[in-house]
């Protein structure tokens, strides 16, 4: 198997992110690849290495425009919070407690 260098670096990127705390299904951002977030970006959690974004609340002017213009119907809020909590749920003891609080609470769905 081949493997670019820009796909290699995402791979070991991405195996960082994975590993900082707090742990959980959720959106980190790398602080070194963003300068300033964008107006509708609800930041659930942030330290000098990374941001983690709560992307059930998050609604932006571009995400806005995507939605409209492929007239894709997007679930409310509650609804999206219903289907993480299943998620949840359903991953019984592959996971632990503390990652099921993280998902559930760096997403707004308490």
């Amino acid at each position: 198997m081949t493997v670019f260098p820009v796909m290699g670096t995402a791979l070991i990127n991405a195996h960082r992110l994975a590993t900082v705390k707090p742990r959980g299904a959720r959106l980190a951002i790398d602080r070194a690849m963003i300068d300033e977030v964008p107006d509708g970006v609800v930041v659930s959690h942030e330290d000098k290495d990374l941001l983690i974004v709560d992307w059930i609340h998050t609604r932006t002017t571009t995400l806005n425009d995507v939605v409209t213009k492929a007239r894709i119907q997007v679930p409310s809020t509650a609804q999206l919070c219903g289907q993480l909590s299943a998620y949840v749920t359903s991953t019984g003891g592959a996971t632990d407690e503390d990652w099921k609080h993280n998902t559930l609470h760096l997403n707004g769905c308490h």
